[in-house]
């Protein structure tokens, strides 16, 4: 059997140009390129031995690949065209407040003012300062409403020291759609005051 080697260049410039455009949005371009390097294969010579029905399948693959963004396939020795690059732009919206300004002067839990609002979160961070002359532990809760009220605690406390502050992550298994902290004071501070800020990536 002779293997006959058949010029692809043309073809493969239409599969470029179709994937080009559908890239740009062109959709109407995208099929009026990738409808001439169809014809041009089914006017390959007889020698290559292509059935309809494998013409007919790259055809949908073609399609798919355009519909996708993907790499269309092409013959052997032929330059595949240039992959496409997916970027995903992430959104950071305002931070949200959640204890602001809190003078403690006892010992005891104390809540924060609100729960920040994480539904649309896929990352979440916690920023807590303080300026108390006492350490205190910050414990991060959850709720499946937006209220203080029946939350849980995720994950273990966390120390924050006098006149210090902290970040806190809360990670995946942890996720809840509102979320907040708790403040545990051992013992009672004499001056300062917390603020706790919430800040997610969508």
């Amino acid at each position: 059997m002779t293997l006959m080697v058949v010029p692809l260049a043309g073809i493969a410039a239409y599969l470029g140009a179709a994937l080009a455009a559908a890239k740009e949005g062109n959709l109407a371009k995208a099929v009026e390129q990738l409808t001439a390097a169809i014809e041009e294969l089914e006017r390959m010579p007889a020698e290559v031995s292509l059935s309809p029905e494998t013409i007919n399948e790259l055809a949908q693959a073609l399609a798919t690949a355009i519909a996708l963004g993907a790499p269309a396939p092409v013959e052997p020795g032929v330059p595949a065209p240039p992959p496409v690059t997916v970027k995903i732009e992430r959104v950071i919206p305002e931070p949200q407040v959640i204890l602001r300004q809190r003078a403690i002067g006892a010992t005891g839990t104390f809540n924060c003012d609100s729960m920040a609002d994480c539904r649309a979160a896929d990352r979440i961070l916690i920023w807590v300062k303080s300026t108390l002359d006492q350490d205190v532990q910050i414990q991060a809760i959850g709720n499946i409403f937006q209220a203080i009220e029946n939350s849980i605690p995720l994950g273990s406390t966390a120390t924050l020291p006098a006149g210090d502050f902290i970040g806190i992550t809360i990670p995946p298994e942890y996720w809840y759609p509102y979320i907040g902290i708790q403040i545990v004071v051992a013992v009672a501070p004499t001056s300062g005051e917390l603020n706790a800020t919430v800040v997610t990536q969508e």
